[in-house]
């Protein structure tokens, strides 16, 4: 019931979930630059 090759291809589940956890690698490191910066209005903007 829950196996892959039946809802979607593995090359495109890999990639999905690469994607997901470069897009959170990258949203730390701009949340750290901005935090670094001091940028309150631009971390409560990111947060908000």
């Amino acid at each position: 019931m829950l196996r892959p090759a039946s809802i979607l291809p593995f090359p495109f589940v890999f990639f999905f979930f690469f994607f997901l956890i470069w897009l959170r690698a990258l949203g730390l490191v701009l949340f750290l630059h901005l935090l670094f910066l001091q940028d309150k209005n631009l971390c409560f903007l990111y947060w908000g």
